[in-house]
């Protein structure tokens, strides 16, 4: 007995089939029964209930139905097949929705044991099956024949079994997006999907669902452009379509167009937006296209939703770093929605990154290099922070780090002129001039003007830059 009987959590009709099982039960108990017992995965106390009721009901055919289910459950699929033969042979069997019904049942078997042949003929038979019954009846069985089919991974039987589908409902929205489906999982790519999402928006060209479905499909194809194109439309048809403002949203981050992202995340807020990752998004965008008191709307409104959300607390933090053309960056004010971010966050490497920054602006060496060293010991390997905890260093005059920091970013692939200038400076400053003119020979053979660079860190060395101008 299960430990939910136990504690006295289940209808009454089973409890009173545990304590007698030989009572009386009507049908509808037994199916009740049957249903506790394999929601809790006894499934052999499932069997001998729906064993008892075919005995005590022979004549029900749901009951008939449910005991050979229980046997597909249980992998018993011939003793399955036996049973469902029988009452497709049974005069009991009369009304056409049971009759699809069995056969329905009796395809999921044949799929279970890969029978192809069996299958071919129960594809082969799809429209005498449903020739009697209503048109949703009938798609919807033709969708659950292919739904067993590609569950056991037989793709291209659910392909035909749909394909079979469509010459009789040629106009079926849901046997189109379950053949698209079907396509996708088949590893056949997209483009055959994308066919067949497309034929059937000739039949039916103000389908929102289909337009959303074609969308996505050539997002995933990476073809942004007709993604966007397909999104458009569904939006054309539907304008509170929020999903396909998101999705185009999406396509428009992905081609680097913050500002149309950003209109298309607003279109997908709706009046009463509370979702706060979507309004970080729109903030997120807003800030990439330099409208920082704008953006700070939106992370403000997510604060009201989630008030310690780090993102928005951050992306508050960023707009004020980037914002270069009022008090280059208002830095200390960046310095304190980051920090407050960290705070929520603080295993968060970009965070540490960016609030190292705002110290490497202000000249505060001290905390600019632990927030870089705490960044790196978080996501390790970043060649351009290595190069700048160089910096860091080489300006407070620790000038073995700044050397080992400088190198490692060197052959992490770092190509800064920033770099070349700081390795010339430090090696200079330790008095290996033949390393010093390398590095500086490296940078100004870039950039002439790095020359001057270097003597921000050396004004006395003029003669030294003089000398590697000569050889440029």
């Amino acid at each position: 007995m299960s430990d939910k009987l136990n504690r006295g959590e289940t209808p009454d009709e089973v409890k009173r089939y545990a304590a007698d099982p030989d009572g009386y039960f009507d049908a509808e108990e037994y199916f009740s029964i049957a249903d506790y017992y394999e929601s809790v995965l006894d499934l052999e106390n499932a069997f001998k209930v729906l064993k008892q009721g075919v005995v005590t009901y022979p004549a029900d055919v749901q009951m008939r139905m449910e005991f050979a289910r229980i046997h597909i459950v249980t992998g018993s699929f011939d003793k399955a097949v036996k049973l469902l033969r029988a009452l497709l042979k049974d005069p009991v069997l009369k009304e056409p929705e049971d009759i699809l019904s069995a056969h329905v049942m009796l395809s999921r078997v044949h799929a279970e044991q890969c029978n192809r042949g069996k299958i071919s003929e129960d594809i082969r038979s799809i429209a005498q099956w449903v020739k009697d019954v209503d048109y949703e009846t009938a798609v919807n069985a033709i969708t659950d024949i292919a739904t067993n089919q590609y569950q056991c991974f037989l793709y291209p039987y659910a392909i035909k079994t749909l394909k079979a589908g469509l010459k009789l409902f040629p106009k079926s929205a849901t046997l189109y997006e379950s053949l698209i489906e079907c396509h996708v999982k088949n590893d056949t790519g997209f483009d055959e999907a994308i066919k067949v999402c497309e034929e059937a928006l000739d039949a039916d060209s103000y389908n929102v669902e289909l337009w959303n479905k074609l969308g996505y499909l050539y997002k995933y194809n990476d073809n942004i452009d007709d993604a966007i194109r397909a999104f458009d439309y569904a939006t054309s048809i539907d304008e509170n379509n929020i999903e396909a403002w998101r999705a185009m949203g999406d396509c428009h981050l992905k081609n680097d167009n913050y500002e149309r992202a950003a209109a298309c995340y607003i279109k997908a807020m709706g009046e009463d937006c509370t979702d706060a990752t979507l309004l970080i998004r729109i903030g997120d965008m807003l800030n990439n296209c330099d409208k920082f008191t704008e953006a700070r709307k939106y992370y403000k409104a997510a604060l009201d939703i989630d008030e310690d959300n780090s993102d928005a607390l951050f992306g508050i933090g960023m707009g004020f770093f980037l914002d270069v053309e009022n008090d280059y960056g208002n830095f200390e004010t960046a310095i304190f929605w980051i920090k407050r971010a960290i705070t929520e966050n603080e295993n968060n490497s970009f965070y540490w990154s960016v609030l190292a920054d705002c110290y490497f602006n202000t000249d505060n060496w001290e905390h600019c290099i632990y927030c870089y060293r705490r960044s790196l010991s978080l996501s390790p390997h970043q060649g351009s922070l290595t190069a700048k905890l160089g910096q860091a260093y080489a300006a407070v005059g620790n000038f073995d780090d700044a050397l080992d920091c400088l190198m490692q970013a060197k052959r992490e692939g770092v190509t800064l002129k920033s770099t070349d200038i700081t390795l010339a400076a430090t090696y200079y400053a330790i008095g290996d001039h033949t390393n010093a003119r390398y590095y500086l020979m490296q940078a100004m053979q870039q950039d002439s003007g790095m020359g001057e660079a270097f003597l921000d860190f050396h004004p006395d060395a003029i003669g030294f830059v003089n000398n590697i101008k000569k050889l440029l």
